[in-house]
């Protein structure tokens, strides 16, 4: 088993990659996060341990879906833990001392502290969010289980006898788009308009599933008068004030609950995470469902004629998918993509190569 990985910032230094070996098997995590990096570090140095351990201590279980889904979950309600244990007990954020302008955001701060103070990072923490794709590859290499949050990609590809590259999406794409994201906020939210409106989960995210974004997960009055304070937060009071008189009082609206996919390994097979930066770094003439064909292609030394550019090798697999992506052999769009001011999202990549063990 060979893994590659690159990481290339945009704008904001927000995805973190780790990658953990331990008794059992490896662990593969990507965090692509938003709204700041904090809760995709904090998961990236946190939460692959916490899942080597969970799983070391009940593998005789053999029941992996659960032990991910339990450890995910189990980390997400911490972010929270570790900011409400920072006001009283039975703090009400609906009293009228959190309803005021900038001055009374000192009042907060005496229970936060400031910026750089631990228990600042423990806020900020939970008011960032990050997308994830986990994936657990077991010791003998033969099985993958995929836990993923949000809307990174894990793809396993598998050339077959007939000599064609098969794609399997080993994660879902949380997003509001997804129809079966829509039937499952319906369903949460029986007696509610469906909380989606410009193409955003509550008007303000375009994810349904990650971790962390307690603003769309915590009680209104402390989404709004209590997280405001933890600056930059993602939203003011009156924004979720603006929810509830669309009667949207039900909270969490961001899930937790990560979705769990399987499958078996053989050699030669490559497993690909990826951020989104990736896919959405391809030119718009590429419809969705064939992003991943295309940049398989790309793996396999094969550009597609709408890229404009030819590719390019590196014995990086990771690195080179990356570059045939964004730019190939072309050097004028090398430059532009490296010195240009526009704007650009972060893309990471890791790329598993199982190869015969002699």
């Amino acid at each position: 088993m060979v893994i590659d990985e690159v990481m290339l910032r945009g704008g904001n230094d927000e995805d973190r990659v780790a990658v953990l070996h331990f008794k059992h098997g490896t662990l593969i995590s990507l965090f692509d996060g938003h709204c700041g990096y904090e809760s995709a570090a904090y998961a990236a140095d946190t939460l692959p341990q916490l899942l080597a351990d969970h799983i070391t201590q009940n593998i005789d279980k053999q029941d992996i879906p659960t032990m991910m889904t339990e450890v995910i979950e189990s980390f997400d309600i911490s972010l929270l833990d570790k900011f409400t244990v920072l006001f009283d007990k039975d703090e009400d954020f609906s009293d009228e001392k959190w309803h005021g302008d900038a001055a009374e955001g000192f009042i907060f701060h005496k229970h936060l502290g400031i910026k750089g103070d631990a228990k600042f990072h423990a806020a900020r923490c939970a008011v960032t969010g990050t997308t994830a794709v986990i994936g657990f590859i077991t010791k003998d290499r033969k099985h993958v289980w995929v836990a993923s949050l949000g809307d990174s990609d894990a793809v396993l590809a598998r050339r077959s006898e007939d000599g064609i590259c098969r794609l399997t999406m080993l994660s879902a794409r949380h997003d509001p788009e997804s129809e079966e994201e829509k039937k499952r906020l319906a369903s949460e939210h029986p007696n509610e308009e469906l909380p989606i409106w410009n193409g955003a989960l509550l008007g303000v995210l375009r994810v349904t599933r990650a971790l962390g974004d307690y603003q769309l997960k915590a009680p209104l009055n402390m989404a709004g008068r209590g997280m405001q304070w933890v600056y930059p937060a993602l939203l003011g009071y009156q924004v979720v004030d603006e929810w509830a008189t669309k009667g949207h009082v039900s909270p969490p609206y961001m899930s937790r609950t990560p979705e769990i996919r399987h499958a078996d390994i053989m050699d030669g097979d490559l497993l690909i995470f990826a951020s989104d930066g990736l896919r959405h770094s391809l030119p718009s003439q590429i419809e969705a469902d064939e992003q991943w064909k295309v940049m398989l292609g790309l793996v396999n030394g094969s550009a597609d004629p709408r890229l404009g550019h030819q590719c390019v090798l590196s014995s990086n697999v990771a690195d080179g998918l990356v570059q045939n992506v964004l730019f190939g052999s072309d050097e004028e769009k090398m430059i532009k993509v490296i010195d240009g001011p526009t704007y650009r999202d972060d893309i990471s990549v890791v790329v598993i190569k199982f190869v015969e063990v002699v």
